[in-house]
């Protein structure tokens, strides 16, 4: 067979559609037919056609029309390779376009490749973004990313956080007179990479706000609020973990940050639930005075107790809201009868974190925000000059909002401060002690009481807000200061939170945190 043939049949095969060929050794000198591909002979041979009659060629081609007999391809196969080798070849679209959210999940698009992200709060109205969270009080007018300071206070130091003027010292937590260095100055804007602002509230709060990367308060560290005029805010694009203790309680030093002061002598404690001071009659032959009513805020602080000429004042009235929007501190309870009355108690402070991520209050850590206890009746230095115990300062207020905020039992803490013991006599040396501070160890602060002194002192709140009313006396002894509020917001909107005061008591709750369309 000649080259041309060979190719008329290769030719003829490809015209063919690949769907049948039988290619067969016709013709060569000397042989019979042979079966190339071990299919049947095309029973339908014209083999006497010749097609080239070149005297060297002697090879005859079937001119049947059927090549079907012989290799035969399934289309099947063809089809299942060529379909294989071709979709795996093709390169993936990809995607393209804006992003998309649907079933809290936002896709969008990075180099046509798609990424998923999961949406914490749920997807926006516009189904085109995750929803963002929104701090109570400052939303809007602060936003996560003004601060970028990773803020961690390290085992051994006692940071005194200043709301009115954005001052953060880092002083030594063994002699918190030595200040180590500063960790911001003083002055609105940006420094340190933390920004403070000035934010005005409603109803007269006011906010000094503090704007960070993250926030860590280490076992052995204090983080304390200076007293002052404004709640403290901390707002924190990352996480909040507090192993040490955050304190904004009152002291001798004054109210906690936001909080209110306690009435001198006789007269009525600061704050929208300042408690009313003692009465006082300084007749000749006696001195006989009531003491202070506590301050109140959540809960009612307890009156003072009375004296036989004179009554001792009431607890204020409550004030604020479950959500803690406006944040304001607790108020001062009322000061002893008579100018040798003992100072009511200082209100605790207020304060809030808000972490775009979570915040964690661990068992070696705390958040106190409690009142300070009323101080004792003086015997004075005249014949007819002694005072009865001021009433206990109610407690301030704690707001912790995160997509997932965790707290250990106990550890978060607003309670008032105990009433303070009426003084037994004029000019006798027997001054009434002071009550008790409300702190994170001791719940409820207890009241005041010496066995040579006036009416004892009521306790402070309990774990359900009750305070105890001051003892009645020549000169009574203080109320106890009512309980401050506790909120805790989280992306559910649900949880079992250990606080005081308890939820139960329906004074500490638990809440959604603020999100955008």
């Amino acid at each position: 067979m000649t080259y041309r043939c060979l190719l008329f049949i290769v030719a003829a095969c490809g015209l063919a559609g690949l769907t049948g060929c039988a290619l067969e050794r016709v013709g060569f000198e000397g042989d019979g037919p042979t079966q190339l591909d071990g299919g049947g002979r095309d029973g339908g041979g014209i083999d006497a056609s010749s097609i080239d009659e070149d005297a060297g060629d002697t090879g005859v081609v079937d001119e049947d029309a059927g090549f079907d007999g012989g290799i035969v391809i399934d289309d099947a196969g063809i089809d299942a390779g060529i379909d294989s080798g071709r979709d795996a070849g093709q390169p993936d679209a990809g995607c393209s376009g804006p992003p998309t959210c649907a079933g809290g999940q936002l896709t969008t698009c990075v180099g046509g490749a798609p990424v998923v992200t999961e949406c914490a709060l749920g997807c926006s109205a516009s189904g085109t973004s995750c929803r963002a969270m929104v701090p109570s009080n400052v939303g809007g007018m602060v936003a996560f990313t003004d601060g970028t300071a990773s803020l961690d206070v390290v085992d051994g130091e006692f940071w005194l956080v200043h709301g009115d003027s954005g001052l953060i010292e880092a002083r030594d937590g063994d002699n918190p007179g030595t200040v180590l260095r500063n960790v911001r100055t003083a002055g609105v804007g940006t420094n340190n990479g933390i920004r403070y602002a000035q934010i005005a509230g409603a109803d007269g709060a006011s906010y000094g706000v503090f704007v960070v990367g993250s926030l860590r308060v280490r076992p052995l560290a204090v983080l304390a609020g200076n007293p002052g005029a404004r709640s403290l805010v901390f707002v924190s694009a990352g996480d909040v973990l507090i192993e040490g203790l955050v304190t904004v309680r009152a002291s001798t030093f004054g109210p906690g940050p936001g909080g209110a002061a306690g009435g001198n002598g006789g007269t009525n404690g600061s704050g929208a639930g300042g408690g009313e001071g003692g009465e006082s009659d300084s007749g000749i032959g006696n001195d006989d005075d009531g003491g202070g009513g506590g301050g109140s805020h959540a809960s009612v602080g307890a009156g003072g107790g009375d004296s036989p000429e004179a009554d001792g004042g009431d607890g204020g009235s409550v004030y604020g809201d479950a959500d803690l929007v406006p944040l304001r501190g607790g108020s001062g309870g009322g000061g002893g009868g008579d100018d040798a009355g003992g100072r009511g108690g200082h209100g605790g402070g207020a304060i809030q974190f808000t972490s775009a991520t979570s915040i964690t209050v661990t068992a070696s850590g705390g958040i106190e925000a409690t009142g300070e206890g009323g101080r004792g009746g003086d015997t004075g230095g005249g014949v007819f000059d002694s005072g009865a115990g001021g009433g206990g300062g109610s407690g301030g207020a704690i707001l912790l909002e995160a997509v997932t905020v965790t707290v250990a039992a106990g550890r978060v803490v607003a309670t008032g401060g105990a009433g303070g013991q009426g003084a037994r006599c004029d000019n006798c040396g027997d001054d009434g002690a002071n009550g008790a501070d409300g702190s994170l160890l001791t719940v409820p602060a207890p009241g005041s009481a010496t066995d040579r002194a006036g009416g004892g002192g009521g306790a402070g709140s309990s774990l359900t807000g009750m305070a105890t009313a001051g003892a009645n006396a020549t000169n009574g002894g203080g109320g106890g200061g009512g309980a401050g509020r506790v909120r805790i917001n989280n992306a559910t909107g649900t949880g079992t939170y250990t606080v005081v005061p308890n939820t139960t008591s329906g004074l500490s709750t638990v809440g959604m945190v603020g999100r955008t369309p």
